[in-house]
């Protein structure tokens, strides 16, 4: 089991249930641990995907098999609800366990010398 990070970028101007459909379709078929969901809602797009300016984001944190991932990805570029898609693999932690930069503590830097 490996961890991902699933970006769904999916059409705006879908109904509900098919929406809803296709979600719990892509949460069969990659069977793995779902650690984290975020539904992000209707965002603007930076530029136009298909002719869309807005569309409808849900970001994944997944525990699954590769196979598994890859049969999903091959399953989500015939999908036409999805406008795109972004897998991102994680080798140790998830990035909401990770600091943010206001935690970090970085070393005293050293005043530069008037040459």
């Amino acid at each position: 089991m490996r961890k991902y990070e699933f970006l769904l970028i999916i059409k705006p101007n879908l109904d509900s249930e098919v929406q809803k459909k296709f979600v719990e379709e892509f949460e069969k078929r990659i069977d793995g641990n779902i650690v984290n969901k975020e539904e992000w809602g209707k965002r603007a797009l930076a530029y136009p995907i298909k002719k869309e300016l807005e569309a409808y984001y849900i970001l994944y944190y997944i525990e699954a098999d590769p196979e598994k991932v890859i049969s999903t990805r091959e399953w989500m570029n015939i999908k036409k609800e999805l406008l795109r898609s972004m897998v991102l693999v994680h080798e140790k932690k998830w990035p909401f366990e990770m600091k943010t930069s206001k935690q970090l503590k970085f070393p005293e830097r050293k005043p530069r010398r008037n040459a």
